[in-house]
């Protein structure tokens, strides 16, 4: 007994908490909310990426002190336009010339220098010398050997004589004044002799010093054209200096190489300003292009050519300019970004160009290099396909693509196969029919079977800037 109450006693709050579901189910049924709903149509849908960028010159002409200069005071101005040849920057002419003066007289000096250490006439004629002075000498050591040789002989024959005489006198058949006289011819003799001998040494020794003249000759002239050498080396420097110098001239008036305007100037004062200081920087607005970085995955959707539209300044509508380009190129190296929210990215830069009337429009506005623009690179496109507005889209807990369709005033849940997308609106493959109602924006109240009364939206409240075909 004690169990079926307690069995009745559950029961029943069961029994009326599920007719209490039941009624409220029933009544959310009856009631009519008024819901916006869009007409699935055909039309046209463009499939984009957009993103934020910068304009800006593919090429900046710099303008750079040629050497460490006093630079005279520039006068053109930032925004100035300038033409192809017009000088922009000067440097102090006094100076310069001043310099090519000195360059010049030091040139001038080592090329005298020069000159008369590479004239070896002199040394050449000293070698010359040299070499008929050792033929002299070997000459006259020869004859000197001859005549020494001869006096040797002599001596010989008068000392035969001499004992030949020596002995007849000890016989008495010659006199002793015979014997003084031949003695006598005996000691000039070999006076001679020794006088020959001691000039033939004389001459040899002269000779073997005679014999080193040429080789002093070549080292002196080896010393000569050492030293010539080394002016020359100076002389080459110098003449560098001076072709310097020269050129230095020749920049002196430095100017601009393209048609442009002045970006940005360092400075407008005279003074010394070190060599490679960047003075002006000229660019040629009419090249201006903008660039936008974009995910990785976006950009293997984008190619070269795909048409851009670019949207320059902010605020009020009529402050608001729309131009038009297409991607040039698409850098083939991305680099790491980190995200306002600390996520790290793999982006790449994408390189756009205005379109020729635009480019026009840009020049007579003085748009400008570094000015923040937002890019629609269009992907894809395609007319005459069904189409629904973005927000009615939902994930369902499956975690695929469902709309709310409303047939005969009541709520239905339908699957959908989407194709291309942008912001406003999703082509429809599978899943809905032409003249279907779908719900603009679906809250999470709405449930199967609810009644409600539509409310129907035209494609051009849902964009603003009709983009209908």
């Amino acid at each position: 007994m004690k169990w079926a109450n307690v069995r009745l006693t559950w029961v029943w709050p069961a029994i009326a908490l599920a007719g209490a579901v039941l009624a409220g189910s029933w009544i959310v049924r009856q009631m009519r909310e008024e819901v916006a709903v869009f007409v699935v149509d055909q039309g046209r849908i463009d499939e984009w990426v957009e993103r934020r960028g910068v304009t800006r010159l593919p090429e900046v002409v710099e303008i750079t002190m040629p050497a460490t200069a006093r630079l005279a005071p520039i006068t053109v101005e930032v925004g100035q336009t300038v033409r192809k040849g017009d000088v922009v920057a000067r440097l102090v002419r006094k100076d310069i010339d001043l310099a090519l003066a000195r360059a010049q007289h030091a040139a001038d000096e080592l090329e005298a220098a020069w000159r008369e250490a590479r004239d070896q006439q002199l040394e050449l004629d000293l070698k010359k010398q040299a070499g008929l002075s050792v033929s002299a000498m070997q000459q006259l050591v020869a004859a000197a050997k001859a005549r020494t040789e001869e006096s040797k002989q002599a001596l010989v024959s008068i000392g035969r004589i001499l004992e030949r005489t020596r002995k007849l006198t000890r016989e008495e058949v010659r006199s002793e004044d015979e014997l003084d006289r031949t003695e006598i011819d005996f000691i000039r003799f070999r006076s001679q002799y020794e006088q020959d001998q001691h000039t033939q040494q004389a001459l040899e020794l002269l000779q073997q010093a005679t014999a080193l003249l040429p080789a002093v000759v070549d080292d002196y002239i080896r010393r000569r054209g050492l030293a010539a050498a080394k002016v020359e080396k100076q002389l080459q420097r110098a003449r560098a200096g001076l072709e310097e110098s020269r050129l230095l001239l020749e920049r002196s008036q430095m100017t601009s190489p393209i048609d442009g305007v002045i970006l940005s100037r360092a400075t407008t004062n005279e003074k010394v300003v070190p060599e490679g200081t960047v003075l002006l920087r000229i660019g040629d607005l009419s090249r201006l292009e903008a660039r936008v970085d974009v995910l990785t995955q976006e950009a293997l959707r984008i190619s070269e050519g795909n048409r851009v539209e670019l949207e320059v300044g902010g605020g009020r509508p009529e402050s608001v300019f729309h131009w038009k380009g297409h991607v040039a190129r698409i850098d083939p190296e991305g680099f790491t970004k980190v995200s306002s929210l600390g996520i790290e990215q793999q982006r790449v830069w994408v390189t756009i160009r205005f379109d020729p009337e635009t480019r026009t429009e840009l020049l007579s506005r003085k748009m400008g290099a570094g000015y923040r623009v937002r890019a629609r690179i269009l992907t894809g496109s395609r007319n005459k396909v069904l189409r629904i507005p973005r927000t009615a889209l939902f994930r369902s807990e499956t975690g695929r693509w469902e709309v709310w369709v409303a047939r005969s005033g009541k709520l239905q849940r339908s699957a959908v196969e989407i194709g291309l997308a942008n912001d406003r609106w999703a082509e429809v493959r599978k899943g809905l029919s032409a003249g279907d109602q779908v719900i603009v924006a679906p809250h999470t109240r709405l449930v199967t079977g609810q009644r409600v009364v539509t409310r129907v939206i035209k494609p051009s409240w849902l964009d603003p800037r009709s983009r209908e075909p």
